[in-house]
């Protein structure tokens, strides 16, 4: 819940359709734990989020928007 937070916050799903937003938001967290599990194991035992992990998250969402599909 807190990665689709911070991605809607940071302007992410701007561009998403309404009507695509949840197979959106799916396909993202489905990526992240994927591609970035490291980061959201980090994320879900600190309940904090670093400098460098924010960047680092914002870094990965990036590479969702660019590789994944919804």
């Amino acid at each position: 819940m807190a990665v689709t937070l911070f991605a809607v916050n940071n302007g992410f799903f701007n561009d998403v359709d309404v009507k695509k937003a949840l197979a959106a938001e799916r396909s993202m967290r489905d990526y992240l734990k994927s591609k970035y599990a490291d980061l959201i194991k980090r994320m879900e035992e600190k309940n904090d989020l670093s400098g460098d992990d924010e960047k680092a998250l914002k870094d990965a969402i990036a590479d969702w928007k660019k590789n994944g599909s919804y």
